[in-house]
């Protein structure tokens, strides 16, 4: 039975620098190969440089999991920029990576080999970042998906080599998830992302924005269900009086 990877097996601050581990899989049956980029939601600019912002493109798929850029850890983000002590940590920019134009490449070609890795929308949009990062079934049926499950059948040309931007917390999933259906670990190197301490204190305050706007949906929805509740049960009630009393006024005309 497969090992199932943790948290710890792709993140360490034991140094007190957070160092994730990049895992590259490939399938010995299969011309195949993974390679998964566990992804802090912050990080230094050498690490989004060397390691994210490159021209996967060319020669991988790459798919970028929209849990690793969070709308609502933008402001924080924007405040932690415009410190002087930030110690070079940065958010993740979606429009650093390159587009087709500086790969030169067909515009179709380029969506064909780079898209987002989705989280169900519902779940985006009603839970906090905390809950998916502790619970996220979708990620091992959403990286099986990607690089299929049929053992007997050689993969086409532009199905054998994938990269996966994956959050921290998820990556671990994912490679438990490839492990279990026949790929193992080639090499794994560990990458240096910045000071851990800093990484946490303002991952911290993300975590709680993100609560608060959570908080803010999950109230404006139960206010619209309870408002709605109350409405229809005046319009119930108010056609069962109209029943009532056209129903007196018959029995009246009757007699």
């Amino acid at each position: 039975m497969t090992r199932a990877w943790k948290l710890g097996d792709v993140v360490s601050t034991a140094t007190g620098i957070l160092e994730v581990s990049i895992v590259k899989l490939t399938h010995p049956h299969r011309a195949q190969r993974v390679m998964i980029i566990p992804a802090p939601r912050f990080a230094a600019s050498e690490f989004w440089r060397d390691w994210c912002y490159q021209p996967y493109v060319r020669d991988h798929k790459l798919f970028i999991s929209d849990d690793v850029f969070v709308p609502t850890f933008v402001p924080p983000a924007r405040w932690m920029e415009s410190r002087s002590d930030r110690k070079g940590l940065e958010y993740m920019k979606v429009v650093r990576f390159p587009d087709n134009v500086d790969l030169d490449i067909p515009r179709r070609s380029f969506f064909k080999r780079q898209a987002m890795l989705r989280t169900p929308m519902i779940v985006w949009l009603l839970t906090t970042v905390k809950l998916r990062d502790t619970y996220h079934p979708w990620i091992s049926r959403k990286v099986r998906n990607i690089v299929g499950t049929k053992y007997l059948l050689t993969p086409a040309a532009e199905d054998q080599s994938f990269v996966l931007i994956l959050p921290s917390s998820q990556a671990a999933s994912a490679v438990t998830s490839l492990l279990d259906l026949g790929f193992v670990v080639e090499n794994s190197v560990k990458v240096q992302c910045g000071d851990a301490a800093e990484i946490q204190r303002i991952t911290r305050w993300c975590h709680a924005f993100n609560f608060v706007v959570i908080a803010y949906i999950w109230m404006l929805l139960i206010v619209l269900i309870v408002n709605e509740t109350q409405r229809i049960k005046r319009s119930f009630d108010a056609f069962v009086v109209q029943k009532q009393r056209e129903r007196a006024e018959e029995k009246h005309q009757h007699t």
